[in-house]
């Protein structure tokens, strides 16, 4: 299995054996640079425990850098990231022309995505809150926001 983004490759063989071979047959078509077992991917930690024959996947670093990225490093983790008793709806979007421009200065899209990516990666946990944040992409009210940063 073999898997590219742009300039990076990861590959994965079921033996040394095959894994050798696959490594041989590229470099013959490409300029590659063997550089051992991964480490990182995607902004994704791997980890290999070769004697209990697991991977273990971890975007805390991604994580550390969206708090980072819109200065909340300081919210609480919460056990649920979108409590039952919130409903998000239309009726949370601005209502007027000041709410809809207070809005455009908040982070929002550029907040909802990054999550969405670590959910589809990582923290299935957090799917059904970012896709539920995401309906509400083109017209986010400040209940939206709000949310958004509980799931964070």
């Amino acid at each position: 299995m073999v898997g590219v983004h742009i300039d990076d490759m990861a590959a994965a063989a079921s033996n040394s054996t095959e894994m050798a071979l696959l490594i041989h047959d590229l470099q013959k078509v490409l300029d590659l640079i063997d550089m051992g077992d991964i480490k990182w991917f995607l902004g994704m930690e791997i980890t290999h425990d070769h004697a209990a024959r697991t991977v273990t996947l971890s975007q805390t670093m991604y994580i550390n850098m969206i708090t980072h990225r819109f200065n909340m490093q300081d919210s609480h983790p919460v056990l649920t990231p979108l409590d039952t008793s919130i409903v998000l709806s239309k009726d949370l979007c601005p209502k007027d022309d000041k709410a809809r421009q207070h809005m455009k200065s908040t982070p929002y899209l550029a907040t909802v995505g990054p999550l969405m990516y670590a959910s589809m990666a990582t923290r299935p946990d957090i799917t059904y809150a970012t896709n539920k944040l995401s309906q509400f992409s083109a017209d986010p009210g400040t209940g939206h926001w709000t949310t958004v940063q509980w799931v964070i």
